[in-house]
């Protein structure tokens, strides 16, 4: 395909985007051509080994918007689009309408990004985050002439609708990641011609994940009962749930061993909730890891845990992929019903889930899990059939290629 799609995207690469990188590569097996845009330079030390299978230029944008320099840049920029006064002052109407800084500071930014296109080769631009990436994307695509669309996830649109009716009504199409997020950006904004746009395109795993022919390891009985978590340390991720969980768990006289893996802002407060409540002699906490150590962890795991919640700000998850890599190793999941996870998981048949916010009924779960490892068994293979039909990255790459090629030919 001659003509390339510019994915524009906060921090890349980073380990918590692997959906964004297994989503490359896959459209790099069907034959597209894709440029990478991220606003920022990653900070991760670790990088996923697939990172280095990914053909796609990385280019980043300048990150100090409001300096002296880079405004005049801009302006001069700005300069070649008098000549198509209805889209360059369309977007100055809409600015002056919403005097907010951090709005014009991604007009700035996509005036940079115009100068890149087309020495790139960039007909399409598509955005992961629908904030300020779809933001950028958006007044570049106006500016150019070119089309855009951008995916919606979780916390770019729970907690706030960052002037959303006007992304949602300019781009070419939008991309949810679950059914609960199609259906959540319709009742809030939704009218027949929205509704046409917005299909559901699940993130995914590798297939060769999912057709690992190495089994989930039987455990030895001597072995403590192993729990994995992997996930951002934020509060959505609900990890304060399953510390009291584990404390009730603990009040039984039940064994385990709780491996946590990951970093963020809640890390001095969950240790401090764990030397509360008595387990740190449980809890065994790891920095972020690449995709094969994630493997092999969840290889030796009894048991994933996730008890997502939705905080008082309205930050939630969208469909994990980390119960979706659970899955695929052969590893039982335990999480909510929230969002768009009773979609991945089904209670009772290729996992467990419990309401959100319950400790008691968490610890409950895993009682009955522990007291009864056959539980574990029925769910494994159901899991990865569920992972199989819906959640593979190839397959879903597909159906955006295809939105893509839409585009490019300008159907």
């Amino acid at each position: 395909m001659a003509d390339k799609i510019g994915y524009v995207v906060h921090t890349f690469p980073r380990l918590t985007l692997t959906f964004v990188l297994r989503e490359i590569l896959a459209l790099e097996q069907l034959g597209a051509e894709i440029v990478v845009f991220s606003l920022k330079e990653p900070y991760d030390t670790v990088t996923h080994p697939e990172f280095q299978q990914m053909s796609a230029p990385i280019v980043y944008l300048p990150e100090e918007r409001w300096s002296l320099k880079n405004i005049a840049a801009s302006l001069f920029r700005l300069c070649r689009f008098f000549k198509y006064p209805h889209r360059l002052f369309g977007i100055i109407s809409f600015l002056i309408k919403n005097l907010d800084k951090k709005l014009w500071g991604d007009f700035l930014a996509a005036s940079w990004l115009t100068s890149q296109l087309d020495a790139l080769g960039v007909r399409h631009l598509h955005a992961h985050a629908a904030t300020s990436e779809t933001a950028i994307a958006m007044f570049a695509a106006i500016l150019t002439g070119k089309t855009f669309s951008f995916t919606a996830h979780a916390s770019d649109i729970f907690p706030r609708q960052d002037y959303l009716p006007k992304k949602l009504d300019t781009a070419s199409f939008v991309v949810a990641i679950s059914e609960y997020n199609r259906r959540f950006l319709m009742s809030i904004y939704g009218n027949e011609t929205i509704g046409r746009k917005i299909h559901v395109v699940h993130c995914g795993v590798p297939l060769a994940l999912v057709d690992n022919t190495k089994h989930h390891l039987q455990q030895s009985p001597a072995k403590k009962f192993t729990i994995l978590t992997v996930a951002r340390l934020v509060e959505q991720k609900g990890h304060h749930i399953l510390i009291e969980a584990l404390s009730i768990l603990r009040k039984r006289g039940h064994e385990f061993c709780w491996i946590v893996v990951g970093s963020g802002p809640r890390q001095a407060v969950l240790k401090e909730m764990i030397k509360v409540n008595g387990l740190s002699a449980y809890v065994d906490f790891k920095e972020d890891q690449d995709s094969d150590t994630i493997f092999n962890l969840l290889q030796t795991a009894d048991v994933f845990v996730l008890p997502c919640i939705r905080t008082k700000k309205n930050l939630m998850d969208g469909i994990p992929v980390a119960l979706m890599e659970a899955m695929s190793a052969g590893t039982p999941v335990v999480s909510t019903f929230i969002s768009g996870i009773p979609e991945l998981v089904e209670d009772g048949i290729s996992g467990f889930l419990v309401h959100p916010n319950n400790p008691a009924a968490l610890a409950d779960s895993l009682d009955r899990i522990m007291r009864n490892p056959i539980l574990l068994e029925q769910v494994r293979n159901p899991a990865r059939i569920k992972v199989k039909e819906s959640f593979v990255a190839e397959v879903n790459a597909s159906k955006l290629y295809q939105l893509f090629l839409n585009q490019l030919h300008g159907n």
